[in-house]
């Protein structure tokens, strides 16, 4: 399920500081198996 780019399409390797802290809580929340949906939504746009 890990994949390339985030949901904004962008790849991993272009993210700024705060992309990827975001992108690091929507990862976690897929770790952890609880919340990705509302986190992607949240932090999404």
């Amino acid at each position: 399920m890990q994949r390339h780019y985030t949901a904004d399409g962008r790849p991993k390797h272009e993210l700024t500081k705060l992309g990827m802290r975001l992108f690091k809580t929507h990862y976690d929340a897929i770790k952890n198996g609880t919340g990705s949906e509302r986190n992607s939504t949240q932090y999404g746009q």
